[in-house]
């Protein structure tokens, strides 16, 4: 006989750092009872926004001291309005890829702090409690110290008994229970120590990964010492040494959302493995370049071996909507033109050009319609001029008044550079000049589908220009899996769709996805006017990684 009732309880723990947050659980309670479709499950997902019980200030306490000196410490924890059971206690710290800092109660606590204060306690909401104690400094080398305590609430456990259905069945029930918990922590400055060498510091791995279609350099760090290192990393990245790198720091994902110093300071704690990244500030093209990295701490710098990264065509979509290369060295900016006199559309434009070759590069700039005439009001200047090595000018498109056009036209400034001995290197700039009121877009799209290239999986979707003029491409791909939890992978990045051009948007995942059920929701923006196509389905995923057949 099958069992009716399954009593299914969930606790689930919210760790805030800051007192405002909400949180969303969803819980999932399944029946044995055969459901409709003779699956044997019923799944049934509940929702509920949760307010933090209670609130602590502060979160971190900054002390500074000496090697061996006990200091006081306090934190005051403050009800949202209902009577807490409460309770606090020392725990050992974790430390994620991220930066982020946990509890780790597989540790044992340390012992250089003590509370003063009982470890269980009741707030109510116009009695606050100061939990008070004393931390010891080690009278180890180490520069700096991390102790944590663990606060949280006993939480509300919802109580329930079987119930039945009007024919006598017994109903699946769930109860949630939900704990607010803070994880605070004493961070200690120390005067005078020596401190471990933060050049102990391990380079785990180097990846130029691409970001919103970007490259962004991503650098994995080990401690293996037994204190907190605290340093900056900084990077070039140039595929002809430091003349054209631009220095760049990186940092932990946790800190994005400080401010000066604060914010490029890495800290890593003992025998932890954190992440530090950043955007990379100069276009890298296909090919092969080359990576300093140092590390700064107290104005001493740590140089770590060149890294040699290989870039391939392709790499980095959305650095092709911004930049282009011709042949090699010749570099302008920006590649997609629209300028007119419709509204909104500029009247001038300037086009930045870099030579990054040893050779004078002669250069020369004309444009064409679609219909194979030359542009109507558009003033290049100048046409043609010589750009010497490591040079950058700018050349300016300008409109002439043409009250008697009404109608957009579009085509290319053809660009041709020309090196003393060698074949000339040939560019097309896609041009829209703009009169009259601006045109509707005429996208339509294929079906989505999912592609795997070796470990790699990317959602590919075509779409089609069936209008006469340019159309950029913006596409966002949401991808929400049983649990709740939503991927963003985007594709497109604004660039230009041809007229009569067919392309495939690829929405590459940063990870595999597993087996399971996914909801897919995507928009293609067409314009700033905020046209757009949308779409949505539902993908089961196989354990072989391939789609399955729906059941």
């Amino acid at each position: 006989m099958t069992r009716k009732y399954i009593r299914f309880l969930s606790r689930c723990a919210l760790t805030l750092i800051a007192a405002q947050a909400l949180a969303t659980s969803s819980v999932e309670a399944q029946s044995a009872n055969k459901s409709k479709n003779g699956s044997g499950t019923k799944t049934v997902t509940l929702q509920q926004m949760v307010e933090p019980a209670f609130r602590v200030q502060p979160v971190v306490q900054r002390l500074e001291a000496a090697r061996g000196e006990t200091l006081p410490f306090a934190f005051v924890i403050e009800s949202y309005g209902r009577q807490i059971d409460c309770e606090v206690r020392p725990v050992a710290l974790r430390q994620e890829e991220t930066g982020v800092v946990f509890h780790d109660e597989t540790q044992p606590a340390p012992n250089a702090i003590r509370l003063e204060t009982p470890e269980r306690f009741t707030i109510t909401s116009n009695q606050p409690f100061e939990i008070k104690g004393e931390v010891t400094v080690p009278r180890n080398k180490a520069k700096f110290h991390s102790f944590g305590l663990l606060v949280r609430d006993a939480g509300q456990n919802t109580k329930f008994e079987p119930t039945k259905t009007p024919d006598g069945k017994t109903r699946t029930q769930a109860g949630v229970r939900f704990v607010t918990q803070y994880v605070l922590r004493c961070d200690i400055q120390v005067n005078n120590a020596p401190g471990e060498d933060f050049s102990n510091v391990e380079v785990k791995g180097v990846e130029i990964a691409a970001f919103d279609g970007l490259p962004t350099a991503r650098v994995l760090l080990e401690n293996p010492t037994e204190s907190v290192q605290l340093f900056q990393v900084r990077g070039k990245f140039g595929d002809r040494g430091s003349r054209d790198a631009k220095l760049f720091s990186l940092i932990q994902p946790s800190r994005y959302n400080l401010e000066g110093d604060e914010r490029e300071l890495i800290k890593v704690l003992p025998k932890s493995r954190v992440r530090v990244e950043a955007p990379v500030p100069n276009p890298l093209f296909p090919g092969k370049h080359v990576m300093q990295l140092q590390m700064v701490a107290e104005r001493r710098q740590v140089k770590l071996p060149e890294l040699s990264i290989e870039v391939g065509a392709g790499d980095f979509p959305a650095q092709e909507t911004q930049v282009v290369q011709v042949a090699e060295g010749l570099v302008i900016s920006p590649v997609q033109l629209e300028l007119g006199q419709a509204k909104g559309a500029r009247r001038t434009l300037s086009v930045a050009f870099t030579n990054r070759t040893e050779h004078e590069q002669a250069i020369e700039l004309t444009s064409q319609s679609f219909d194979g005439t030359d542009f109507a009001g558009l003033s290049i200047s100048p046409p043609t001029f010589t750009l010497a090595p490591d040079k950058s000018r700018r050349v300016t498109l300008m409109v002439r008044s043409q009250k008697e056009l009404e109608t957009p036209a579009y085509g290319f400034v053809h660009v041709q550079s020309t090196v003393v001995d060698q074949q000339p290197a040939v560019a097309k700039l896609p041009l829209a000049m703009l009169y009259g009121p601006r045109e509707t877009a005429q996208v339509k799209q294929g079906e989505l589908a999912l592609r795997s290239e070796g470990s790699r999986q990317k959602f590919v979707l075509p779409v089609t220009n069936a209008g006469r003029g340019f159309v950029p491409v913006q596409a966002l791909l949401l991808i929400s899996d049983e649990q709740g939890r939503t991927m963003r992978v985007t594709a497109g990045y604004g660039r230009w769709l041809h007229p009569d051009e067919t392309r495939e948007l690829e929405f590459t995942l940063p990870t595999p996805l597993l087996a399971g059920a996914y909801q897919l929701q995507w928009q293609i923006r067409l314009n700033e006017q905020d046209e757009s196509l949308n779409g949505s389905t539902a993908i089961r995923i196989g354990d072989a990684g391939q789609p399955a057949a729906s059941e």
